[in-house]
């Protein structure tokens, strides 16, 4: 697992890491959450989003019908359980996948 807390760094990093899935803040600095993935999907194919919020968004919410990657939003407060076990819901290859740690 690898994280950052510039998006602008992410958006760098990205295309060199071998990704399964993306989790990122809705708020950050200089880009929203959305403006992240709407940047960051096209050089990363069949890789999911994960969007983790404060605010009241909801994935049926028609502004993202755009953004078939963004998988999930998880509103804060969340458990990490429930995180943990989107992620391994949305890995793309069961061969690769995590293990989860209890």
């Amino acid at each position: 697992m690898l994280t950052y807390s510039n998006p602008q760094d992410a958006l760098e990093a990205l295309p060199q890491l071998n990704v399964g899935v993306v989790v990122t803040d809705f708020f950050m600095p200089d880009l929203n959450g959305v403006q992240f993935i709407r940047r960051a999907a096209p050089n990363l194919p069949g890789v999911a989003f994960i969007m983790i919020t404060g605010h009241t968004l909801k994935l049926s919410d028609e502004s993202f019908d755009d953004i078939p990657t963004l998988k999930a939003i998880v509103s804060k407060p969340f458990k990490w359980k429930e995180l943990c076990d989107l992620v391994l819901e949305h890995w793309p290859d069961a061969d690769s996948r995590p293990q989860a740690s209890t």
